[in-house]
């Protein structure tokens, strides 16, 4: 058995509510700094200590932000057994081979020698979003105790410089 209905012109409701998402967006704001276990540097010939040590810390900063950023460093309280001088570091950041986030709006990087005053090292004027890629990711390059800096200092103990580093959002 077949029944068949027919609407004889006859039209059928239709009714549209509309909801109303409320969203705030909040700037977000992530750093971690890797250490890498091999920035032990040891100046045991007179090249190291004239010309330095220079080291690459590969990917050893990554930021996640929602707009742009401002990254500085200096250096932190030196500690050990010799009196180690302020200005014997030198850092140069670039964007890592590892970088998945944006490469956009970064203002040139450049080389920048440690104080005990904050600098800024790396500026990004927009987020570090890539489409779904969050974060971006730098190595450090550091170059320690150029053009003798630590000429006339021995010590068979270790001897710290603490780099310290901040990001902030504009």
């Amino acid at each position: 058995m077949m029944i068949v209905v027919l609407s004889a012109g006859k039209t059928f409701g239709q009714v549209t509510r509309t909801v109303n998402l409320n969203i705030t967006l909040s700037d977000v704001l992530e750093m971690t700094v890797n250490q890498d276990g091999a920035m032990t540097m040891n100046f045991d010939n007179t090249a190291k200590y004239s010309d330095g040590i220079e080291f690459t810390a590969v990917n050893q900063i990554v930021v996640k932000s929602s707009v742009g950023y401002v990254i500085t460093a200096k250096e932190g309280s030196i500690t050990g057994t010799s009196v180690l001088p302020t200005g014997a570091v030198d850092i140069t950041p670039s964007i890592a081979t590892g970088n998945n986030g944006s490469t956009a709006d970064f203002d040139p990087f450049a080389t920048s020698t440690l104080s005990g005053t904050e600098q800024a090292v790396i500026t990004k004027t927009s987020s570090s979003w890539n489409g779904a890629n969050d974060s971006n990711t730098f190595d450090v390059k550091y170059l320690v105790g150029k053009n003798g800096k630590f000429a006339n200092l021995t010590s068979a103990n270790n001897n710290v410089i603490p780099v310290v580093y901040t990001v902030t959002q504009p």
